[in-house]
């Protein structure tokens, strides 16, 4: 995958992460195996990352946005994936969900070094 393959990449998966768990934070939390029924109020950090990923995709979309973004993307992998370390091991959400929240953000990690420079 060449850089510009990772770029655009990197963007559509900001923008549908980011359109998915805006718009449909029930949905999305059933396809990461959590109950939305269990607790209605999880539905508001789910739309929190959503939004979060929608600035990324607008970053990303940006040429002078999108360097910055790119260069900082080590430190945004590394804090996703340590939250969801946390989260696994306190218990506060089953294995498979942190599983796939740190699976994200590798792909997340590897996507911005290869977009980078």
């Amino acid at each position: 995958m060449d850089r510009d393959q990772a770029h655009k990449a990197l963007l559509g998966i900001n923008l549908v992460i980011g359109a998915a768990f805006l718009l449909m934070p029930k949905l999305s939390m059933r396809l990461y195996g959590l109950d939305p029924e269990q607790d209605p109020t999880a539905a508001y950090p789910v739309r929190y990352v959503g939004a979060r990923s929608l600035v990324f995709a607008a970053m990303l979309a940006d040429d002078d946005g999108s360097a910055a973004l790119i260069k900082q993307m080590p430190v945004i992998a590394a804090v996703d994936a340590t939250a969801n370390v946390l989260a696994a091991a306190t218990g506060e959400v089953p294995k498979r969900v942190a599983f796939l929240g740190a699976l994200t953000s590798v792909v997340a990690a590897v996507l911005g070094f290869s977009s980078s420079d």
